[in-house]
Order: C-alpha cells, then sequence, then structure tokens
C-alpha cells in the first residue's frame, strides 16, 4: 500500500474518532438552533406576563385616579352642606388611595423597566438566531461538501478494507499458493518416480544374482563332486558363517 493510502487512512481514522465522539455535527446545529427559538419564545412569553401585570397596575391607578376625584368631590359637597365630619372622611379615603395608587405606580414603573430589559433580550436573541440560521446553513453547505470530497478521495485512493491495492495484493498471494503446491505435486512426483526406477534396478540386481546362483549350481552338477580340500572346505565355511553373522547384524 503506497504512502498516499496509508496517509488517507491515518486522517480518516482519526476524523471517524471525532466525529464519532460527537454528535452528528449537522444534528447538533439544528438541536442548538431549536435551543435557540425556545428560549426567544420564553423571552417571548414572559414579556407578555409582564406586559399583562403592568397593564392590570395602569387599570388599577386609573381607577385610583377616578376614585380620588370623586373623593373630591364627595369632600366638596360635605363641605358646602356643613358636614365637615364627613368631608375629612372623604379626604381621608382620598389620602389612603393617593398612597395607594402611588405604591401601584411604582411597581407599574418596576414591570415597564422589566420589560424593556425583556424587549432588549428578545432582539438580542432575533438577532443571535437570524445569524446562527445563516452560519447553520452556511456550515451544513460546508459539511456536506466536505463530506463528498472526502467520499471522492476515498474513492479514488482506495481508502477502505477492500481497496484495489489489497484485492491485486490477494490475488498475487492465491498465485504463489498455486505455485507452491504445483512445485510439490511435481516434486512428490519425482519422487515416486526416482522410487519405481529403485525398485527395477534392484530387480535387476536380485535377477542377475538369481543367475549366478544358478550358474554356480550348474558348475557343482557338472564336477559331479566337491574337489576342495580341507583347508579350502573349512576357510569357505568361515566365510559362509561370516557372510551370515553379517547378515544377521545387518
Amino acid at each position: 500500500m503506497g504512502l498516499l493510502n496509508r496517509l488517507s487512512i491515518v486522517i480518516r481514522s482519526k476524523l471517524n474518532r471525532l466525529i464519532s465522539s460527537m454528535e452528528d455535527p449537522a444534528e447538533k446545529m439544528d438541536y442548538q438552533y431549536e435551543q435557540l427559538r425556545s428560549e426567544l419564545n420564553t423571552v417571548k412569553e414572559s414579556i407578555t406576563n409582564i406586559v399583562t401585570q403592568r397593564k392590570k397596575l395602569e387599570n388599577q391607578v386609573e381607577d385610583l385616579e377616578e376614585q380620588i376625584e370623586k373623593r373630591n368631590r364627595q369632600a366638596r359637597k360635605a363641605v358646602e352642606k356643613g358636614d365637615e365630619e364627613l368631608a375629612k372622611e372623604a379626604l381621608e379615603r382620598k389620602k389612603n388611595e393617593m398612597n395607594r395608587m402611588e405604591q401601584l405606580q411604582q411597581e407599574a414603573n418596576k414591570l415597564r423597566q422589566r420589560e424593556e430589559e425583556a424587549l432588549k433580550k428578545k432582539d438580542e436573541l432575533k438577532q443571535k438566531i437570524n445569524e446562527f440560521k445563516r452560519n447553520k446553513e452556511l456550515n451544513k453547505a460546508k459539511l456536506e461538501s466536505a463530506e463528498a470530497r472526502a467520499n471522492v478521495a476515498e474513492t479514488v485512493h482506495g481508502v477502505g478494507e477492500n481497496t484495489a491495492e489489497d484485492t491485486m495484493k490477494d490475488v498475487e498471494d492465491e498465485i504463489q499458493d498455486l505455485e507452491a503446491r504445483a512445485d510439490a505435486i511435481e516434486e512428490l512426483e519425482d519422487q515416486e518416480e526416482d522410487n519405481v526406477e529403485e525398485k527395477l534396478e534392484q530387480l535387476g540386481t536380485e535377477s542377475s544374482i538369481e543367475q549366478e546362483i544358478e550358474t554356480i549350481k550348474g558348475e557343482i552338477n557338472e564336477n559331479g563332486t566337491n574337489t576342495n580340500t580341507e583347508n579350502e572346505q573349512s576357510q569357505i565355511e568361515n566365510e559362509i558363517d561370516e557372510l551370515e553373522k553379517g547378515k544377521k547384524d545387518n
């Protein structure tokens, strides 16, 4: 395998480990986008609640303003009738209602300030979401392009388990195995042929010996009797004994 292929495999392996260690990038961006949208909806809901509470307080303030005007009229009429005690009661109630109105107005002002802060946060979130959406679509396009490029590179350079180079290597190994097997069979055939030739030669030797024995027997028969001296006969017997002994040892 070439250096480029090995380098590609190493890089691909590291990328796979990196990708496997986190969520799918596209899905992760979509999830983050939905989280931002959810946060924006929460802020909008909070703004709605703040505005609702503020409106409620402001309506109470308006009611108290009308009630205060009513107390002023009641006090005036009581004075006109000469009932100062009744006028004091009207003015006392007016004072309490004014205090209550001031408190409600302060709470309404606080709610308006919170509302303004929430509206500012909403605008910032909307801007952030729009920017994130643009980047998300751009990064998705880059991701798809990178994946396509990696797939093309993998195909061209044969990165993977079954590359063209690996396949050719397997074929070459198979050829070597077959050639070695053929050599072994031929060697066995040669050995068998040598064994047959050796047996044939041995058979010829044994046939020659048998013929020689028959020749000796013929000579003995022609002579009729054994003409060897006792010394010669004793020497022959000793030689035969040595021959038999050597045969047993073998």
